[in-house]
Formats: C-alpha cells, structure tokens, sequence
C-alpha cells in the first residue's frame, strides 16, 4: 500500500515538473529563444514516459479496462502530438490564372522531419468566381484546377474554402486574398531574351484602389500600373459577383511623368526595349497543409473519450447508485 502510494506521488510530481517546464518554455518560445517543436516533443515525450510507467506500475488500470483504455489512447493521442510536431508542414502560394504550380511554397512552415514531397505536385489555377452578399460578405468560392493523375490522365476540380484538393496528402485550400493580376511582355532593345511578368495587384474587394509600383526588370524603369475598372464589380449594397472584369484598362504612369493608357495587346516603347501588356488575368492565394498524423489523433482523442466513459458509466452504474441509496438510506434511519 505504501508502496503504491510512493509510486503516485512520484508521479504526479513528475506530471508537475512537466507542467512547470512547459510553462517555463512558453515565455522563451513566445519570445524566439526556443523552438515550439522542440518544447512541445519534450513535454509530450516526458509525459508518455510518465504514463506508460504508471500503466506498468499500477495493478489498477488492468482492473479497471476503461481507465486501462483511457491512458493508453492518452499514450496514443500524445505520440501522435508529437509526431505531427516533428513532421506537418503549412505554407501558402499565389497563382496566376493559368500558372502551373512549380512544387515551391512562396512562405512555409515545416516539422523537421517532414519528408519533401511538394516538389514533386503539380496542378494549375485555371481562374475562379466568388459570391459576395450585402456588405462585401465573402460567400462561396469556386475555384477551378486542373492536374494530372500518375503523370497521365488529366482531371479537374472545383475547390473552395471548405472543399480542399488533396495531392500525396497536401490539402490546397483557397484563401480570401485574390484579385486581378496584369501580365506584361518585355522585349529588351539589345535583342536579349524576352521576358514574362505576372503582377499581382492588392487583394480584391479588400482593396478597391487597384496600383501597384513596379521596376521593370533588367532595367532602372520604374512605373505606377492602375487598373482602371470600365464595369461596376463591386457592390457593397447589394449581392454579386467576383470574376475576371470584360472592360478594363491599365494606366502606366513613369517617373518622367508620361502616362499611357493601355488595352489587350497595347505596347510601351522605351528606350531599353519594349513593354508589351498581353492582358489581365486573376490571382489565388493557397494555403497548403500536410499532416498524415491528424486522422491518429482524432481517432485516439475518440477513444479516450470512450474509455473514460466507459469507466464513469461502470463506477456510476444503477447497482452502485442503488448500493449508494442503500446506504444513505440507513445512515439516515
């Protein structure tokens, strides 16, 4: 007995020592000092350590399967923790309107062990509609892509916010931010090769004021680019819809003050080369998800829900309700 006793506030002088570590790593990694992954795969590892030597040690858990099926899925669910610590990724990229995506994210965030596999997808952004409601309330987002399966057969698909495209377990997920995205042909003078810029403008409706500045590359030429809308896309007080405008033109503004205002096909001669805009394509922003380890933890989570369940329905039972009544019962008598 004073064994057993010894034994348990071992342990939960351990499971205190863990806390107080974790505790005290929060502030280091809030603050750069010390690597999220590298604390929370500490603290979850100590505390499998811990609970897998009480499993070992108390004869109660094999007496009792619901705590018995309890702890060990806690086992399970901290182990999967830490796993998808050590080797989910996120990131997120922008596409132009038929750009193929070249397996790089253009910001990410990666476990250690995360295995690269997303070198090696391939879809492209084929353009998309979004519904808006009174207000500029954001509603459904359909998102065309298209990829090829085993290198061969070619499929497409409509994803959303909610509706993801799964490639070797990456989930693309489209974001709020889009918008329109100006493309231009550069044909340098001294007969270089050409070059193909895409230029994405600020998030739209987010930001109606559609400019950007830009250098035109190779070169110290700098212009201002504003889309200039000819239709009414936006409409705070009423529903409509996001697409790729039918009437537009783009105003180029150099630092010399010249301004040219430019259509489908127009051309800007300068003396470097010659700036051809061969359109206006739209722009969408991905999110990009992996983590194999989320179904293992979402089924042990399950599980210990059950186990525990499963022990407060035994220990609560209508026989022990009824031998508690009993007593109570007689003590008042």
């Amino acid at each position: 007995m004073v064994t057993k006793l010894a034994t348990s506030l071992a342990s939960l002088k351990f499971s205190l020592a863990i806390l107080l570590l974790l505790l005290g790593g929060l502030p280091l990694s809030a603050q750069g000092m010390l690597s999220n992954t590298v604390l929370l795969t500490v603290a979850g590892l100590l505390f499998i350590v811990n609970i897998g030597a009480a499993l070992q040690c108390h004869t109660t858990f094999r007496s009792q399967p619901g705590l018995l099926v309890f702890h060990t899925a806690l086992v399970v669910v901290l182990g999967t923790a830490v796993t998808s610590r050590l080797t989910y990724f996120k990131g997120a990229v922008e596409l132009t309107q038929g750009e193929i995506f070249s397996g790089y994210a253009q910001s990410e965030e990666r476990g250690p062990w995360h295995a690269d596999h997303l070198k090696n997808m391939r879809f492209r952004h084929d353009g998309f509609t979004v519904d808006y409601g009174p207000g500029l309330k954001r509603g459904t987002t359909r998102n065309q892509v298209i990829w090829q399966e085993g290198g061969q057969r070619t499929q497409s698909a409509t994803i959303g916010d909610g509706t993801s495209l799964n490639l070797a377990g990456y989930r693309f997920r489209t974001t709020a931010n889009k918008g329109f995205a100006p493309v231009f042909l550069w044909i340098p003078a001294d007969g270089s090769q050409p070059s193909r810029a895409s230029l994405h403008l600020p998030s739209y409706p987010a930001i109606l004021e559609q400019v950007r500045h830009w250098r035109i590359p190779q070169t110290a030429i700098r212009i201002k680019i504003t889309l200039l809308l000819d239709e009414e896309l936006a409409n705070p007080e009423k529903s409509w819809q996001l697409h790729l405008p039918r009437r537009y033109r783009l105003k180029l503004e150099t630092g010399d003050g010249s301004v040219n205002v430019l259509k489908d096909g127009s051309t800007v001669r300068f003396s470097e080369g010659v700036l051809v805009f061969e359109g206006l394509r739209s722009w969408m922003g991905y999110r990009i998800h992996y983590d194999p380890a989320m179904n293992w933890l979402l089924a042990s989570s399950l599980a210990a829900i059950f186990g525990l369940a499963w022990h407060y329905y035994k220990h609560f039972s209508i026989h022990h309700w009824t031998e508690y009544v009993s007593v109570s019962e007689k003590c008042v008598e």
